[in-house]
């Protein structure tokens, strides 16, 4: 499985005004700085955990049908937009909802390095089409994931963060901004790989 955000979150999980509280920061002379470390200290925290902290939209490659589940490890799982497939011919179909169904809670495995984790699963008396797939990434599973539905206000959305996963954050911000020359750069040079 191949996974690709495709909609980046609207917000981040803490303003710049409580991380400029949190590191005892008085003046504006460094927000340009601190709005782009409070991005990177996410996505830190997210590759870290394999959570989308906040709202956003993914797309799940996949080059064949799975036997049983399709496991989303993207956690959490808010809601799967769409199934689609491509047959060997490059037509692609939207999969009907009558055929699979979703679950926005399900562990994957055991022990504390593996989230929970949303899945795709096929409905009783239901089976994968048969058609011939497209040679690789034949299937696309679009879901969103995060805390709270990307719909919600930035406060609702920052809220509904755990307080574990934004104390992470702090943790991250705080050795950034004593370390800012290696932050800045970066923080840069994500900013140009994510504009490539």
């Amino acid at each position: 499985m191949n996974l690709v955000r495709t909609v980046a979150p609207a917000y981040e999980p803490l303003s710049l005004a409580e991380v400029k509280e949190y590191l005892r920061i008085s003046n504006d002379d460094q927000d340009w700085a601190l709005t782009g470390m409070i991005r990177a200290a996410r996505e830190w925290v997210e590759n870290e955990t394999r959570r989308a902290i906040m709202p956003q939209t993914w797309k799940a490659y996949l080059d064949d049908w799975p036997v049983n589940d399709c496991e989303l490890l993207i956690a959490p799982l808010l809601a799967v937009a769409s199934l689609t497939y491509k047959d060997e011919a490059g037509a692609t179909t939207t999969l009907s909802t009558d055929i699979y169904g979703y679950e926005t809670f399900f562990t994957v495995g055991s022990g504390e390095d593996k989230p929970p984790a949303g899945r795709v699963y096929l409905k009783p008396s239901q089976s994968w089409p048969s058609a011939t797939l497209w040679s690789q990434a034949a299937i696309v599973i679009t879901f969103t994931a995060g805390y709270q539905l990307g719909n919600a206000t930035e406060a609702v959305q920052q809220a509904a963060v755990p307080e574990t996963l934004k104390h992470a954050m702090k943790l991250w911000l705080s050795s950034a901004y004593d370390n800012r020359s290696i932050t800045e750069i970066m923080t840069q040079a994500r900013a140009v790989s994510a504009a490539a």
